[in-house]
């Protein structure tokens, strides 16, 4: 399976547009996400970005998680996790540094790459 980029982000980043940048990166860990869930489960579900946060990602027709794919599950629910917090501080107008977030989001980013090179090597 081959990881799909939008590499917008990395101009943004340039441009030290860290907020635009974090939501563009954080949507593209999540729709690969939601990708690598549609090849594993019986559930399909559409390949937006949104639904990496589905009662039903990583599981199967069964409810069972799906073991092979754990670690892009505990991925999804990391960004899953950090957009949710970030956007309820911005919600409650909260400051915070976004180009922490931005790192933060990086950081993901390599651990789902990863997981993605792994699965290209075992293909």
């Amino acid at each position: 399976m081959e990881y799909l980029y939008n590499n917008e982000w990395k101009e943004l980043k340039k441009q030290k547009r860290y907020k635009e940048a974090a939501k563009i990166l954080a949507d593209e860990i999540a729709l690969n996400c939601v990708r690598v869930h549609n090849k594993y489960s019986d559930i399909k579900m559409n390949e937006i970005p949104d639904n990496v946060a589905s009662l039903d990602f990583g599981r199967n027709s069964t409810n069972k998680r799906i073991e092979k794919i754990e670690t892009i599950y505990e991925i999804g629910n990391d960004i899953c996790g950090y957009v949710a917090m970030y956007d309820a501080m911005d919600y409650e107008g909260e400051e915070y540094d976004e180009k922490d977030q931005l790192k933060r989001y990086e950081k993901i980013h390599k651990k789902i790459l990863n997981c993605f090179e792994k699965e290209l090597k075992n293909e």
